[in-house]
Parts: structure tokens; C-alpha cells; sequence
């Protein structure tokens, strides 16, 4: 007989009543942990079914809702709270193992005590026995790579004092393989401290489930734990994964896993359908984990991924706002009178040149760039050269530095005159020697003016300061 859970009644008045001694409780039929609470704020004749069918599985020796603690087989007792009437509860039915249970003596067990039983209760289910048993039956016909395969036995590598017991444990190549299986506990405690004793011990532990969805609605808390704990990898032992397990005579598990994927500048995570592998097929860390898909590596590749489109689209972004702001600079140096180039500058650049405006630096370093002269006045390479040398000629001089720095790399020192040569080397000492006292030291309030319009040339120019020793 399933009972099946209907809409329950208002039970807030049982908070003042006297606490039950049987609060926790196990289904032994699949394995599931319950409260009391779960059956006793059922419907009334919902009620009365379970207490027939608790009371028929009793008489034919089979078990159904179990004592959390002891394991022994409950019943429903009591009725309403009203008057003389007792509560409804469950009470202990006899059995042996009733004999010896504390709550049935009205003792009281630790909240934490109660979790870690009730585990354990779990792990006694029809279900939860024969997977273990199966596991351990494939692991020890697979010789050439399993051996020392036990079953529910205490962890051959604790402490004497530690009593860990594993559903199973062996070795698979030289790697020391915990299965627990887990089908419905929610306790992370318990799921915690399991995982960081056998990791402490260099143990691989692997959780099985009997059943899994990639729908984290029908996920259990302790799914999720596991799951998302586990690099987002969740193992299952299917029908089928048993058929091919004793046809090939090596464990077959069914693995879930997310992916994550760059759509639309977003990192997306997708569940792919599930895959049937092998023990071959898992990657086992250094830390002790053990997973097939390692999805932090490639979350992580999906960010870098991620940040290099991020970073390209803004550099594109900065270069169509210095295209946009070239083209107004050639505009205002070639339409606008003198002083609208001015405050052109003074807004841009934080300027305020009442003697001169950099327009000529920027028609040098413009053509340093295009590697011939931009503007009328410009002969040829060389006499831009000489005029940047010419002593006669203070402003242009102080432009020197600024249009060396470019034009070094560029067609314009090539094949240039002996003499020429000689010039731009003397110009070069006489800065390393004399520093800001030189003719051509260069006016530092332009620099602002190249890094704004120009700033490859900008830092071409820091690194000609520093090779002559004026820049730090």
C-alpha cells in the first residue's frame, strides 16, 4: 500500500504540547528520513490508513516506518488532544530491537547524535544494500585493475580509535576508492565530515546515487551538496550501467554534469545528457577528488575567454574615440582660426599656451608617423630633421625629442646624410650631458598634448628619455 501525502491540517497548537519521544523516522521501504510531523499533520483518515498498514506490516514480519535511533518497526497510538484523550504519537512496537532503544525509555539523544544514526539508517535500506552489494561484486571481478574490495567494513586505514565504515572500499590501479551511496539523506554534516576524514587519509571518495535529475527543482539538498561539491559532477549506478558492468566486467557509472558556455557575451551552463563511463574515465586529482568533467577549469577558460572579448571590444571602443578625436584636431587645425585652437587645446589637453599652441609639435609627430611630412613647409625628410637641430630656431628645437622618438623607427632615419647623422648624435650627447640646460631639451608641457593624440608616440618618447637618462 503507498500512501501518498495530501494537504495537512492546522497543527500550530501542537507547539505547546508535550514533545514527542519518536520525532525521527525512516521509510524503510526506500530508505527516506522523515519527521513525525510529516504523518501525524495528515488528514484524519489519511491517519487511520497508515495505521492500518503499519499495523498489517507488523503482523507479517515486514517493516515499514522505523524508529530512527533503534530501527525497530512504529505504530500510530492516541488520538485528539482534546479532553481526556492521549496525543496522537507514534509509540514503539515489540521487537528486539525496541528492547534496548532509549527513546522508547523516554531518554532523550543530541539533535547530532539522532543525524549521524539516522544516516546510518538510511544506509541499511533494501535499496541502499544491494547497491553496495553490486558495486562490490563488479570491483571484485574486475582483477586486473580491483583489489582489496571490501564491503561495509570499517576503513582498513583508520585509526583504532575511528569508526568510519565506508559501503565499500578498495583499490582501483594504486588509488584507494571509497563508494558511499547516498539516496535521500539530507545532512550535510554528516556528507562533510565523511569527505574531509577520507581525503585527510588520501581516499578517493565517490557518491552513488540510485537516481539523479539535472532539474534542480527535483534535486534533494544532499544531491546538490554532493553534486556542486564535486566539481558539478553526480555518479548513478542505473539498470543498464549494471548490465554492461557485468558484461565487461568493470563498474559502469552514469555521470551529470554542467557545462559552462560563452553565448552572447554570457556564461551560460548547460546540462548535456548524461554519460555512461568507466573508473578509466574519471580524473582523480592530487586533492583526493575524483570527477569526470572538471568544470572549474573550464569555467575558468570561459572567463578568460570572456575578459579577452571584453578587453578587445574596449581597446576598439578607445580607438574609434581617437579616430573620432584625430579627425577633429585636423579639423580645427585646418579650419579654425587661432584662438578656437587654443581652447581646443585647453579643453582636451588642460592647456594654456598664451604664447604658442602645440600645433606645430603635432604636425612633426604626425609626420614622424606617416614617415614623410604632412604639412605645407615640409621639403622632405631631412629638412625636418635639420629643423628640429636648427639652434636658430627655439620653438622647433624644443620639438627635437618628441620627433626623434618617433622618427627613429621610421623611414625617416634611413638613409639620411653622414653629416645629418652626426648632428642627431651630437644633439643626443649634448642631452645626456647637459640634460634640461640643452637647446634640445624638450618642453615638457607639450607632453600632455602627444599623450592624448598620440600615445603610441608618447611612450616612444618616455623610452628615448629614459635610454638619455632624463626620465626615471
Amino acid at each position: 500500500m503507498a500512501l501518498v501525502f495530501g494537504s495537512r491540517c492546522e497543527v500550530s497548537f501542537m507547539s505547546k504540547l508535550k514533545p514527542l519521544r519518536v520525532e525521527s523516522l525512516i521509510n524503510f521501504r526506500d530508505g527516506t528520513p522523515h519527521t513525525s510531523f510529516d504523518f501525524l499533520s495528515l488528514e484524519e483518515g489519511r491517519q487511520i490508513e497508515l495505521r492500518k498498514e503499519l499495523t498489517r506490516c507488523y503482523r507479517h514480519g515486514e517493516k515499514y516506518l522505523v524508529c530512527g535511533y533503534c530501527r525497530g518497526p512504529l505504530c500510530l497510538k492516541g488520538g485528539s488532544d482534546q479532553g481526556n484523550k492521549q496525543r496522537l504519537h507514534f509509540f514503539h512496537l515489540p521487537s528486539p530491537e525496541s528492547e534496548s532503544c532509549p527513546l522508547h525509555r523516554g531518554e532523550k539523544i543530541s539533535k547530532d547524535v539522532m543525524r549521524a544514526i539516522i544516516y546510518d539508517g538510511v544506509k541499511e535500506s533494501p535499496c541502499h544494500k544491494e547497491m553496495k552489494e553490486t558495486i562490490g561484486s563488479i570491483l571484485s571481478r574486475d582483477t586486473g585493475r580491483c583489489r582489496d574490495v571490501y564491503i561495509d567494513e570499517l576503513f582498513k586505514r583508520r585509526l583504532p580509535q575511528e569508526r568510519y565504515k565506508p559501503d565499500v572500499q578498495g583499490y582501483y590501479l594504486d588509488k584507494n576508492i571509497i563508494f558511499e551511496i547516498q539516496i535521500s539523506s539530507d545532512f550535510i554534516t554528516v556528507i562533510q565530515a565523511r569527505e574531509e576524514y577520507y581525503q585527510s587519509k588520501g581516499a578517493y571518495l565517490i557518491w552513488v546515487f540510485n537516481a539523479f535529475s539535472t532539474d534542480s527543482y527535483q534535486q534533494t539538498l544532499a544531491q546538490k551538496d554532493i553534486f556542486y561539491g564535486n566539481n558539478r559532477n553526480a555518479f548513478c549506478l542505473t539498470k543498464e550501467c549494471v548490465k554492461l558492468s557485468y558484461q565487461h566486467n568493470k563498474l559502469h557509472l552514469q555521470v551529470f554534469y554542467q557545462e559552462p558556455s560563452l553565448v552572447n557575451d554570457q556564461i551560460k551552463l548547460i546540462s548535456p545528457p548524461p554519460k555512461i563511463i568507466t573508473l578509466e574515465d574519471i580524473r582523480f586529482n592530487n586533492d583526493c577528488t575524483a570527477f569526470f568533467y572538471d568544470f572549474k577549469e573550464n569555467y575558468k577558460k570561459c572567463e578568460l575567454e570572456l575578459e579577452a572579448i571584453q578587453e578587445e571590444r574596449k581597446k576598439e571602443r578607445e580607438r574609434e574615440e581617437h579616430r573620432a578625436l584625430l579627425l577633429d584636431l585636423a579639423d580645427k587645425m585646418q579650419n579654425s582660426p587661432y584662438w578656437e585652437r587654443q581652447e581646443f587645446f585647453r579643453e582636451k589637453c588642460g592647456l594654456d599656451f598664451e604664447y604658442s599652441n602645440p600645433s606645430g609639435l603635432i604636425q612633426y609627430v604626425a609626420s614622424a608617423i606617416k614617415g614623410r611630412p604632412t604639412f605645407i613647409g615640409g621639403d622632405n625628410n631631412k629638412s625636418l630633421y635639420r629643423n628640429t637641430l636648427n639652434k636658430n630656431n627655439r620653438q622647433v628645437r624644443r620639438f627635437f625629442c618628441y620627433f626623434h622618438a618617433v622618427a627613429r623607427k621610421t623611414k625617416f632615419y634611413k638613409d639620411i646624410p653622414v653629416d645629418l647623422a652626426k648632428k642627431i648624435n651630437d644633439a643626443l650627447v649634448e642631452l645626456q650631458e647637459k640634460k634640461h640646460k640643452s637647446d634640445y631639451f624638450p618642453d615638457r608641457r607639450y607632453e600632455s598634448v602627444l599623450k592624448v593624440f598620440f600615445p603610441k608616440a608618447h611612450q616612444d618618447f618616455k623610452i628615448l628619455m629614459w635610454e638619455l637618462g632624463l626620465e626615471e
